[in-house]
């Protein structure tokens, strides 16, 4: 009979909490469609065992038979097996997590694409006879503004090529 406890990798003390992280790591790891490290057979016959050690660990009456049959080997053990993959989907919720990394991935680059591609601004300062010169370049969505502040007052503003009108500053002087 196989040790559920050591294909998990736990003690035999373990709390439920430890059994359910240490079968989300394996089958994780060994799920015949994402592991690329051994062939899919044996991805697979490892991923079916780790399931079942998982199935009969995680519940409590099965343990307690499971480990009265492991202390008294003439105690007959049977259980009846879900389907490896029906447990992986049950206990992932029916959403796998392949889904939501990727979910996250496209979301990354999602916000990645826009701050870097829709959104650039850009200030640079320079100081000639003793003025200071500040160019504010912002691109936002494909539309250009240019804005020249000569000592903190605004002299130019051009939108994708364009020269701006500025308002009048003179207050009918």
């Amino acid at each position: 009979m196989s040790d559920y406890y050591t294909i998990l990798g736990v003690q035999r003390n373990a709390t439920e909490r430890e059994i359910k992280k240490a079968y989300k790591e394996l089958a994780l790891k060994y799920h015949p469609d994402k592991n690329r490290e051994i062939s899919q057979a044996e991805a697979t016959r490892k991923f079916s065992e780790i399931s079942k050690a998982y199935e009969v660990l995680s519940n409590p009456n099965s343990r307690r038979q499971y480990d009265l049959q492991l202390h008294s080997p003439s105690e007959e053990f049977s259980f009846n097996f879900r389907d490896p993959f029906e447990n992986f989907d049950a206990f992932f919720d029916n959403r796998t997590p392949f889904d939501e990394l990727f979910d996250l991935t496209s979301e990354i680059n999602m916000n990645f694409s826009t701050e870097v591609n829709y959104n650039q601004s850009t200030v640079t300062k320079t100081f000639s006879n003793g003025r200071e010169i500040e160019t504010r370049r912002n691109n936002t969505n494909g539309h250009e503004v240019i804005e020249v502040f000569e000592n903190g007052v605004l002299k130019s503003r051009t939108v994708n090529g364009i020269q701006q009108a500025l308002p009048s500053t003179s207050f009918g002087r």
